[in-house]
């Protein structure tokens, strides 16, 4: 059998005819349909005090259904993370929730009867503002699941905006397209250390004055200065490694994988682990700012020879904020 409905059910003022003819009513948000109505007039004589009554006049209201847009609710707007914290495939479930619309409509139609947008299709559209953060860009799935996989060394804050949209068409003026939601993505920057490689070895390096060694840790270098003969007056003229320099990598855009770092300020320091008779002074390890490769130079005593151990530092400016590190060494 069909629904039947109060008039309340679909006015909250309900259909009135004024004394100059204007039918007035207000409908209630979200109901649709057709209502069937009957007017007639009274007419009162006011001599006789006889009441008669034109012919019963049936009309109808036809309140036609408009789809109203889905909505989305967000389980966070800000997604805050570190540098390479989500260099693999990263999954956050529930993060979205969809909801075909209306917005404000607690409860289902009119009598209960089942809301006719709740059984339509909504889906999920994702713009992605800054994709050089990511070597999977951000997806959003229909079950509300958003994955993302962030670049190696990468950091920066990306807005990322979001509609749903769901499958009730347009038709009398409805809509099926959501407002505008937005969230970020925030990849906070981890200092990584300076890296640098000694390029001399103890077969190739061998000056008359000077031979360098390093030392094959990948973390800690030692440099081996050994005069085999001394002829150099005080202070001696600085000697550079021109032939066999000391590169030094610090994280820059020149260098492989570690892009953003390239403007952070490098220094040099030593610790001697070994000492001889050779009398060194004004040791130095000196940076090409430029060039990002190194010399050293130091003065000898006359006549003093040996060999002298150190162990080198590189160290950058970029801090140790969030577990970076800025010491190679």
């Amino acid at each position: 059998a069909p629904f039947t409905f109060a008039l309340e059910d679909y006015f909250s003022h309900i259909p009135q005819i004024d004394s100059y003819g204007n039918l007035l009513f207000t409908v209630r948000s979200y109901v649709f349909g057709n209502v069937s109505l009957t007017v007639q007039k009274l007419i009162l004589d006011a001599n006789s005090n006889i009441q008669t009554q034109s012919v019963v006049v049936p009309f109808y209201i036809n309140i036609l259904p408009r789809n109203d847009p889905p909505y989305i609710l967000l389980s966070n707007t800000t997604i805050s993370g570190l540098e390479d914290q989500w260099d693999d495939l990263h999954a956050l479930y529930e993060f979205a929730q969809k909801f075909p619309g209306p917005i404000n409509v607690t409860t289902l139609g009119p009598q209960n009867e089942d809301w006719p947008e709740e059984h339509q299709n909504v889906s999920f559209s994702l713009l992605t503002y800054t994709e050089n953060l990511f070597s999977e860009a951000p997806a959003l799935f229909a079950n509300g699941t958003l994955t993302f996989a962030t670049l190696a060394n990468a950091f920066g804050t990306t807005n990322i905006s979001l509609y749903a949209f769901d499958d009730g068409g347009t038709l009398n003026g409805g809509s099926n397209t959501s407002r505008t939601y937005f969230f970020t993505i925030e990849l906070l920057a981890v200092n990584d250390p300076p890296f640098m490689v000694f390029l001399c070895t103890s077969e190739d390096a061998n000056y008359p004055k000077l031979t360098c060694k390093y030392c094959e840790n990948i973390t800690s270098y030692s440099c081996r200065l050994q005069i085999l003969q001394n002829c150099v007056d005080c202070p001696g003229p600085r000697l550079c490694l021109e032939r066999f320099p000391l590169p030094l990598y610090n994280l820059s855009t020149a260098a492989p994988g570690v892009p953003g770092e390239g403007n952070q300020s490098l220094w040099m320091y030593y610790n001697s682990t070994t000492t001889s008779d050779l009398q060194l002074y004004n040791l130095s390890f000196l940076i090409d700012d430029l060039n990002k490769t190194a010399s050293v130079s130091f003065c000898v005593e006359l006549d003093s020879t040996g060999l002298n151990a150190f162990d080198v530092f590189l160290q950058d400016s970029g801090g140790t904020a969030n577990g970076g590190i800025d010491t190679f060494g």
